[in-house]
């Protein structure tokens, strides 16, 4: 089950229904956030996709996204001894990085620079 957007984290509402499983469906997700950011009038709409996790296949949502004139950008936080094993998906391009727990707060800085 997915928390609505508008659900709040109360523990026995929502949260009653989630476990860390390492099984979050970050497809169904991401569908799901980008319907609600298609409902915004701003003249530019980003998505910013930040986990520690597979983010599986995402190329359907971005394509999606393009089509509705939104932008989808994803951060894979991971440490130095795992980063050359996570790839670049090709449909991401440069709205992809994987980066250090460390520097999360300077690479989310570094990923909005490049779309401007």
């Amino acid at each position: 089950m997915l928390k609505p957007w508008k659900a709040p984290w109360l523990k026995g509402s929502c949260l009653h229904f989630y476990f860390t499983s390492g099984g979050t469906r970050t497809e169904q997700a991401v569908h799901n956030r980008l319907e609600d950011l298609a409902k915004r009038r701003e003249k530019r709409r980003i998505l910013f996709l930040i986990t520690d996790g597979d983010i599986g296949n995402l190329e359907p949502s971005v394509n999606a996204a393009k089509a509705g004139n939104m932008e989808l950008v994803v951060l894979v936080i991971a440490e130095n001894k795992w980063q050359k094993q996570i790839k670049t998906p090709d449909y991401l391009g440069k709205n992809f990085s994987v980066v250090c727990p460390e520097n999360l707060s300077r690479e989310m800085l570094q990923a909005v620079i490049k779309m401007f």
